[in-house]
């Protein structure tokens, strides 16, 4: 898949939009900031177009001895 399309307003409130295309078909993903501990955590609200379903997701960036660890929570 494609990014294309990306807004991002990374604050408690704010909203971002990614849309990526595969081939005809894109798929839009969107949400809304509920914590940002920048550099290390953030929480937010993401939902698709194509479903009702929202979920919440926590992003962790946690120091590793060769880099960084990404980490993410998904709750349904």
């Amino acid at each position: 898949m494609a990014l294309v399309g990306c807004e991002v307003d990374l604050r408690v409130g704010g909203t971002f939009r990614y849309a990526f295309r595969r081939g005809a078909r894109t798929l839009g993903v969107r949400g809304v900031y509920q914590s940002v501990e920048a550099p290390r955590r953030f929480v937010y609200a993401e939902s698709y177009d194509f479903s009702p379903l929202q979920l919440t997701v926590t992003t962790e960036l946690v120091p590793a001895d060769d880099g960084t660890t990404l980490r993410q929570t998904l709750n349904y």
